[in-house]
Parts: structure tokens; C-alpha cells; sequence
């Protein structure tokens, strides 16, 4: 207990410059000067230990450590983990078990793991790559890297708003967030323009009816 009460969760505000390195237009809000809901989950103590030996592993090999490289003491305690701390089986067999990247960091710098609706259960997927902060995610951390800006404001209580965060590929076709859009629309465009050379094509289908037909190998006709 004492060792949760020493690991600060952050608070609704910070006040002062806190831009991030890209998407600065989207993302930042000059009116705020600061950000909001910059908030972690509490963590039981086994798992900050799990969380600052996978955060120092990563700092030092480039990567987030999988399960089976954890230290026997360290695992949790389910089936594959017991089956991993036993040798059950070959060794690629173990290599292949679900949930190998059952805690996994986000590493500084490299693409982030997709934010999914699971953030709302726990922080496992989603640690911080510092280790001296021995935690998951923030609120706000997981919104920026769904593109929400920072003066989206989420409602209800923390685990509502992981899942609000975690929810985001449902919504953002109806938002249209213009941060996601552009790179998607212009990835559907190169694939719509090879159909185009590649078949003697006469007419496309209309969006709507791409779901619909799934026997087709292509959306146009």
C-alpha cells in the first residue's frame, strides 16, 4: 500500500506548456494552457513491479518485452503464464501463446499499439515508457494518440472515459476528425486508382454496397 500511495495518477489540470511534438494544431488548445484529464488508473503493487520491469526492459533492448521474458517471480498468475513458469511444451509452442504480450510498453518514439475499448478493464497493454513513472496511461495520453484534441472533454467517471478514448474507429467516420481522415482517404484513393488501371471497369459500386458483396475481390465492377 505504501508503495501505491508514493506513485502519483496525475490530476483534471495541468496548468502550462504541454505541446506535444506533432499534430500541434489539431491537438493543442491555446485557450486551455494546459491539458485536462491527465489522469492514470491506480495500479495493485504486483503490477507497478511488472510495469517498471517491462518499462526498463524496453528502455534497454528497444522493445516490449513478452511475457516469457519475464522473470518466474514476476508472472501473474493464469494459465499461460503458469503453462510459460512450467515449460509446457516446445519452445515455439510457448512463443505462440495468447496474451505473450499480455503487459506491453508503448516505446518512446516508435508507432503506439491502436487504443482499444480494453483500456477501461486495465493498463496492461498501455504502460509508459518511463520506467521512474511506473505507470500506464494517462486519459489524456491514449485521447492525443487517438487524435481526440485536447479540448475534448470526456465524460463520466475514469473508466467511462477509457472507454470513450478506446471507442474511437466507431466514431471517428461520423466525425470525420480531420487528423485521421486524410492519410485513410488518400490510401482508399491509390487502391480505387489501380482497380481502375489494372480492370476494364465500367462502373463502382457505391460505398454502401461494399459490405453487402462480399464474393466480389473488388469494389468495383
Amino acid at each position: 500500500m505504501a508503495l501505491r500511495r508514493r506513485i502519483a495518477t496525475g490530476k483534471p489540470f495541468f496548468l502550462g506548456n504541454y505541446r506535444p511534438r506533432k499534430l500541434i494544431g489539431w491537438l493543442w488548445d491555446d485557450a486551455l494552457n494546459g491539458v485536462i484529464q491527465h489522469e492514470a488508473r491506480a495500479h495493485m503493487p504486483s503490477d507497478l513491479i511488472r510495469y517498471f520491469f517491462a518499462a526498463c526492459a524496453a528502455q534497454k533492448t528497444g522493445v516490449s518485452p513478452k511475457l516469457r521474458d519475464f522473470p518466474l517471480t514476476l508472472l501473474p498468475n493464469h494459465r499461460n503464464a503458469r503453462a510459460i513458469a512450467g515449460g509446457a511444451g516446445s519452445v515455439e509452442k510457448r512463443r505462440r501463446m495468447d496474451f505473450n504480450d499480455r503487459f506491453r510498453v508503448q516505446i518512446k518514439g516508435h508507432p503506439s499499439t491502436t487504443v482499444t475499448s480494453h483500456i477501461s478493464k486495465d493498463g496492461h497493454y498501455y504502460i509508459h515508457y518511463d520506467y521512474k513513472q511506473c505507470r500506464s496511461l494517462t486519459v489524456r495520453e491514449a485521447a492525443r494518440l487517438q487524435t481526440f484534441p485536447d479540448s475534448y472533454y470526456f465524460e463520466g467517471n475514469r473508466t467511462q472515459q477509457y472507454h470513450q478514448v478506446g471507442t474511437l474507429f466507431r466514431r471517428c467516420w461520423h466525425l470525420s476528425s480531420p487528423a485521421l481522415l486524410p492519410p485513410l482517404s488518400s490510401s482508399l484513393r491509390k487502391i480505387v486508382e489501380s482497380l481502375y488501371r489494372t480492370h476494364p471497369l465500367k462502373a463502382c459500386l457505391p460505398l454502401t454496397d461494399v459490405h453487402t458483396r462480399r464474393s466480389e475481390a473488388t469494389i468495383c465492377r
